[in-house]
């Protein structure tokens, strides 16, 4: 009998891979964004707001788009 550990799969998680996957990738888009915005100072949160939009349209031209 072969004794090798299996991998256990959760059954009800379908998307267990796509979780994992988005995990990346929201922790490198805090990097990113961080990264970006270092040597920022702002006054109000209206240009931080703003300069965040600017930078997910420099990303991902069609995310504001509907």
């Amino acid at each position: 009998m072969d004794r090798k550990k299996k991998l256990w799969k959760n059954p009800w998680n379908k998307n267990e891979k796509k979780v994992q996957e988005s995990r990346w990738n929201w922790s490198h888009i805090n990097r990113s964004l961080k990264n970006w915005m270092s040597n920022k100072v702002y006054d109000g949160l209206d240009e931080l707001v703003d300069d965040v939009k600017v930078w997910i349209a420099s990303k991902n031209r069609g995310f504001f788009e509907r």
